[in-house]
């Protein structure tokens, strides 16, 4: 990994998981129960994961629903931990991340932001005329996957490679329907 992706890397989970300790500093407990089951259930996701042989796309991951119904059913600062629980169970059930640190951060850290980012559309961005709980979520499911992709191409694109748009278009641009699928079927 060369110093600037590094770098990069280095920031990326600094922010993110400062988000992680931001959200957690306003967490109530409002709904107790149903947060230990999505924490449950998205630590269970991350060992469901599809990989595609043969392509350098990125497995494909059972949370995304969880993370959906997390950011519709709970507040910001659960569903960022939800995220980040799925997040870090996935880079830890993963041989090749497992000890890597770094990656573990970024990846919990991304999360973290992009599940911020995602509540934020949900809950704040989209116009209050619009009342469908439909429309906010595949809106906040595009934040979703803008936020959490991106990062993640910057962090593993090396530049001796393509452009870094076309990377991440080619590596990425594949789970747009499985994002909006899961937003669809959530509500």
């Amino acid at each position: 990994m060369s110093w600037k992706v590094r770098s990069i890397a280095i920031v990326m989970a600094f922010l993110g998981l400062l988000q992680l300790v931001s959200s957690t500093t306003a967490w109530t407990w409002p709904q107790p129960k149903l947060f230990f089951v999505y924490v449950c259930m998205a630590i269970m996701c991350s060992a469901l994961q599809l990989r595609f042989s043969g392509s350098g796309a990125p497995p494909l991951s059972a949370n995304v629903p969880v993370i959906l119904l997390s950011i519709l059913q709970l507040g910001m600062p659960e569903a960022a931990i939800v995220g980040a629980a799925g997040a870090l169970a996935q880079g830890l059930l993963n041989e090749k991340t497992r000890w890597q640190w770094l990656h573990l951060a970024v990846s919990v850290g991304v999360a973290a932001t992009a599940i911020a980012t995602a509540d934020f559309v949900f809950r704040s961005l989209i116009p209050n005329s619009i009342q469908s709980p439909t429309l906010r979520l595949l809106a906040a499911s595009l934040a979703l996957f803008f936020v959490n992709t991106f990062p993640l191409a910057m962090a593993t694109w090396s530049t001796d490679q393509q452009r870094l748009g076309k990377f991440w278009k080619e590596s990425y641009s594949w789970l747009v329907p499985y994002y909006l699928v899961s937003a669809a079927t959530v509500t």
